[in-house]
């Protein structure tokens, strides 16, 4: 039996290029921690279960270089 490993991602659904609810584009955006895995097939495996137009990933990053 496979174990699947568990990394819970905060995200909000927005609406993108409205000023009103429920109108414009939906956008999911991700909040991705350090230890969230970040392979180009992870990253598109989380957009596909969103089924949305758009998703945007945040990834922190400290110092004064992005990693």
């Amino acid at each position: 039996m496979a174990m699947i490993r568990k990394n819970p991602v905060k995200y909000f659904v927005v609406d993108a290029f409205t000023e009103s609810a429920f109108k414009g584009n939906q956008a999911a955006v991700c909040f991705l921690e350090q230890e969230h895995e970040r392979d180009d097939v992870w990253l598109q495996s989380l957009a596909a279960e969103f089924n949305l137009p758009l998703t945007c990933f945040l990834i922190p990053f400290t110092g004064g270089s992005p990693q």
